[in-house]
């Protein structure tokens, strides 16, 4: 593995390389992965902002002001909201999190980059080991650990914003029918809430349409959903299959992470133009909703868990 300082959209960033393929990861930027390649034909894999420049993000900026863009580490909430548990209540959390818009402590050795932050309004560390597993995969090991005596609710997720292209398709495990929406600019899946049946979806006039497939500049819309049961296997997985024959998967352990979204970002209000895969430790985009549903995590006091998210290319 090679690991080399290098500069991307003009901002400091780290490169680490397979025989195969390169990451780069902003430190300065919630340690994000903005970009994911196959060195043979320089494919991009990770979705590019539109700016040449790099967009800097402040802590407690709205998502949609800075790069929105890239693979980001969501915690420990993704919509903003007032934490609802004392000593913590009425505090109110950003958008999409406190770590992705801090700069992370960097410890380099041999055949790993670990990068790690600290919250801000909640007592807790977040660490993140970054190696290559073999040519092709990607692995980041995470931990959190609860600083405090008290017990401390979450979510993480991997805001994984995925290059689309037409024809191109999501894949899931088997069993994984029933889906939660959250978003839907259309109204196609319904509205924010409700559920419907992964992934043919029939329209008011009779039509069928199929969630899973990227329609790309034939479509205007914006649908995101999260499964609603638990992933029925040790390891969770979910895969874009691209019409060239590539193929991305995320994998992650279902101990931890044990829910799934994703999007179809086809345009719409947000005028994004790619595939969001999002595994996550609770869904509803909020610990105070995810409670609700029963689909929450929670650390107890000074306890620490562990995960990992693998990224594997093939072709």
């Amino acid at each position: 593995m090679k690991i080399k300082n290098t500069i991307y959209k003009g901002i400091e960033a780290i490169a680490i390389e397979s025989e195969k393929c390169q990451a780069i990861f902003l430190p300065q930027q919630g340690a994000k992965l903005c970009s994911l390649k196959n060195l043979q034909d320089e494919r991009e894999f990770v979705y590019q902002g539109k700016s040449k420049q790099y967009c800097m993000a402040k802590y407690g900026m709205g998502y949609l002001e800075g790069e929105c863009a890239g693979v980001d580490e969501m915690f420990p909430n993704i919509d903003e909201f007032f934490y609802d548990n004392e000593p913590w209540k009425g505090v109110c959390f950003p958008d999409h999190g406190e770590v992705w818009a801090l700069p992370w402590k960097i410890e380099y050795q041999p055949d790993k980059i670990i990068f790690s932050s600290y919250g801000i309004k909640l007592p807790y560390q977040l660490i993140k080991q970054v190696s290559w597993e073999d040519n092709n995969t990607l692995n980041m090991s995470y931990t959190v650990k609860n600083l405090s005596s008290f017990k401390m609710d979450y979510i993480w997720a991997a805001h994984m914003m995925l290059a689309g292209e037409k024809g191109a398709f999501f894949s899931f495990p088997d069993g994984l029918s029933k889906a939660y929406t959250t978003m839907s600019d259309s109204g196609t899946i319904g509205r924010y809430g409700d559920t419907f049946f992964y992934p043919f979806i029939k329209k008011t006039d009779g039509t069928v349409y199929d969630i899973s497939t990227y329609r790309g500049e034939d479509a205007d819309d914006y649908q995101k959903f999260y499964f609603a049961d638990a992933l029925p296997e040790d390891i969770g997985w979910g895969t874009i299959n691209y019409p060239d024959g590539y193929k991305l998967t995320v994998e992650f352990p279902t101990d931890r992470v044990p829910y799934l979204g994703a999007i179809q970002a086809e345009g719409g209000n947000l005028d994004l133009r790619c595939m969001f895969l999002e595994p996550c430790t609770g869904a509803f985009d909020r610990p105070d909703l995810a409670k609700m549903h029963s689909m929450n995590s929670v650390l107890n006091p000074y306890e620490e868990h562990k995960w990992y998210l693998k990224i594997r290319l093939e072709k």
